[in-house]
């Protein structure tokens, strides 16, 4: 289904055709329709005519009178206007309106068209860092990433959601590095502990992960082992989150 825009577009071309038959043959000839920018100029505007003044070699104002002649299109427009230089205020019909909001209404689609060659559009989300705490930007960013990644669905394009985590296992195994040397009671389960202690001591562990070569060493092998598959690594790992 058409946009009122698009029936203005297609109305005002054959109008302005019809008023100067040379226009036939400028392949650089296309009908301009804009919304207006303030209610009291109308609904739309036609602004070709002072592009037209040089090719025509006549007054914008005296072209936009003459293209007006030639529009026919009474259950469409309710009236016309020239203003400024030669502008065409457009208003269309209370008629036209509702039967353009009534067929929105009854199409599921919202009359909206199925584009012919959806693209694949990738969302990236929140992607947080797992290994310290969640704050109010990674909900945020998550929620606007839903939004648009619905949007462009109900658009009918391919929707690819992505929520990169980052590099887990480096976080992991640097956690795990430092609770074995600092905290070892925490990853034997005879000691309990909370995300608050968890963050501080995963602020801990990346300094030493920074700083200290040994310490780095050791924390890649517990990713290597994590990753690996061992049962207490595993384990390890599940105390942690």
């Amino acid at each position: 289904m058409k946009t009122p825009i698009e029936t203005l577009h297609s109305c005002f071309r054959e109008a302005t055709l019809s008023a100067f038959p040379e226009l036939h043959e400028d392949p650089s000839f296309s009908a301009e329709v804009t919304q207006s920018t303030q209610d009291k100029f109308g609904h739309y505007q036609f602004n070709s005519a002072m592009r037209l003044a040089k090719t025509l070699k006549l007054a914008p104002r005296q072209i936009s009178e003459t293209i007006m002649k030639h529009v026919d299109a009474p259950s469409l427009i309710e009236s016309m206007e020239i203003a400024g230089p030669g502008f065409i205020n457009i208003t269309l019909t209370h008629s036209y309106i509702t039967d353009f909001v009534k067929a929105i209404l009854a199409d599921k689609h919202l009359a909206i068209d199925i584009p012919e060659k959806p693209q694949r559009i990738v969302i990236d989300f929140s992607s947080p860092n797992i290994a310290k705490e969640l704050h109010v930007g990674h909900l945020r960013s998550t929620i606007l990433g839903d939004c648009l990644a619905r949007l462009f669905e109900f658009l009918g394009h391919d929707v690819l959601r992505l929520n990169h985590i980052g590099d887990w296992g480096t976080s992991f195994g640097m956690l795990i590095a430092y609770l074995k040397e600092e905290e070892p009671q925490i990853l034997t389960g005879e000691k309990e502990t909370d995300l608050t202690h968890l963050v501080n001591w995963y602020k801990a562990s990346k300094q030493r992960f920074d700083a200290d070569e040994e310490f780095k060493r050791k924390s890649q092998q517990e990713v290597a082992t994590l990753q690996g598959g061992d049962i207490e690594s595993i384990k390890a790992w599940k105390i942690i989150c």
